[in-house]
């Protein structure tokens, strides 16, 4: 069966000196994954050990930011609609 996949890595400025890289994914097949990483270097390992490449560019964006691209997910995806963020939250604090 076909899947189609839509991966998106937001490096969120969580404060002036502190970032963390969000992975948003969104999936026909699934239902979507958000996860939250405390450096670049691990997403990077983490998408290298998945899909065998670098990981795609990040969206650089504050925490502002962040939830309004969340927001305008949510009203293309179903699933992303239904989806828990208060870890995600907690972790962006």
């Amino acid at each position: 069966m076909w899947n189609k996949v839509d991966i998106k890595i937001y490096l969120v400025h969580v404060t002036k000196d502190r970032e963390k890289a969000v992975v948003v994914w969104l999936s026909s097949y699934e239902g979507p994954l958000v996860r939250v990483f405390d450096s670049v270097e691990v997403i990077n390992s983490f998408y290298q050990g998945l899909f065998g490449k670098p990981a795609p560019e990040y969206v650089n964006v504050t925490r502002n930011l962040f939830w309004k691209e969340i927001e305008k997910l949510q009203e293309q995806d179903n699933g992303l609609r239904e989806y828990d963020f208060r870890e995600i939250r907690k972790s962006l604090v």
